[in-house]
């Protein structure tokens, strides 16, 4: 049975449950995204906005000479670092997120790193898609020898820390690992939860104090299992830690078993945005439930800009793209920045 997703008056829910307003300056202050454009291999491409200008095609080979060997999976910034996801050639190009020189590239054989975190100033720790987490070394850029690896479930796709806790996605085996970091315990899975079908997306949740999981549910992703409803279910550190409970995610006029997200968004005050076929769902982290959604286009990556309190994301779906940023109080796009060529990845700074 269909069921169709109604704005429900924001009344019902009390004044509360909205997005809460930042004091944050929207002019027209520069601004950057960078992006792995579609080249094979990966040219990082600099867009200034708003004048929509491109600073540099492919910023990596200016600043160093030489351009990047292999195809960027996801950028993530750390400090005044990004780091650049290479997982077929097995290595994590890290750059100065404003010279774009190198700073260190690692080497991550034999695994092939899907995502990083970030729990402290020394270490990171990555999902490799093959059943482990390893540690890297940030004193020395160095990923730690093999017999340090943590084994988790099957295909951990997505990372994320909050304070000493690690949570890892195992997509392949349905199941949430929760590592802690700085106690007897330390760098070993002391939880493993089972979770609804293919969770695939995980940010922080800093505001409840755990993470936002997102699961797909069966049948998304090839072969033959019945369609089951997407979800976002949401996991606490507090006491001995669990989940704390699940919100279905829907999208207007679509059946529920057909919704299909494409990715995750966490911000500060509480929401969850998932961008689906042709909306975002807004998820109420704080009351656990699905609160809206906004029928206003389809994205794929996205983010949210902490700088400029805006979420941003990219639009794939004509043969060039867009970086349209949404205002994440009322859910309403702000700019829409046409780009002359496809952009796989990026992150705005």
């Amino acid at each position: 049975m269909k069921r169709l997703v109604v704005c429900i008056a924001l009344a019902v829910f009390g004044w509360s449950c909205q997005p809460e307003e930042q004091n944050i300056n929207l002019t027209d202050a520069s601004w950057r995204y960078i992006a792995a454009n579609s080249a094979t291999p990966s040219q990082l491409t600099v867009v200034r906005l708003p004048n929509n200008s491109v600073d540099a095609q492919d910023a990596f080979k200016n600043a160093n000479g030489i351009a990047l060997t292999d195809t960027i999976r996801k950028i993530v910034e750390f400090r005044e670092n990004l780091y650049l996801l290479l997982p077929s050639a097995q290595r994590i190009e890290v750059i100065n997120s404003k010279t774009y020189k190198s700073v260190a590239s690692i080497n991550t054989a034999p695994h092939s790193v899907l995502d990083i975190c970030f729990p402290n100033g020394t270490s990171a720790y990555t999902a490799n898609g093959d059943s482990t987490v390893s540690i890297i070394d940030l004193t020395i850029n160095k990923m730690l020898d093999a017999s340090r690896d943590i084994t988790v479930g099957k295909n951990p796709v997505a990372i994320a820390a909050y304070e000493n806790y690690i949570c890892v996605c195992n997509q392949g085996s349905n199941t949430i690992s929760i590592i802690r970091t700085n106690d007897v315990f330390a760098n070993t899975v002391t939880q493993t939860l089972p979770t609804k079908p293919y969770p695939t997306f995980i940010q922080t949740n800093t505001d409840e104090k755990g993470f936002v999981i997102v699961c797909l549910g069966n049948g998304k992703t090839g072969g033959a299992d019945q369609r089951t409803s997407a979800y976002a279910q949401f996991y606490e550190v507090a006491g001995n830690g669990s989940i704390v409970g699940e919100a279905e995610i829907l999208e207007t006029g679509i059946e529920n078993q057909d919704v299909f997200p494409r990715n995750l968004t966490v911000t500060p005050n509480g929401f969850a945005y998932i961008p689906l076929g042709s909306e975002i769902a807004v998820v109420n982290i704080r009351q656990r439930e699905y609160f809206r959604a906004s029928a206003i286009g389809t994205f794929d990556v996205g983010m949210y800009n902490t700088r400029r309190n805006e979420l941003v994301f990219l639009n794939n779906s004509n043969a060039t793209s867009e970086i349209v940023t949404i205002d994440p109080v009322k859910t309403t796009i702000t700019n829409r920045y046409q780009q002359s060529m496809r952009l796989r990845t990026g992150f705005a700074y």
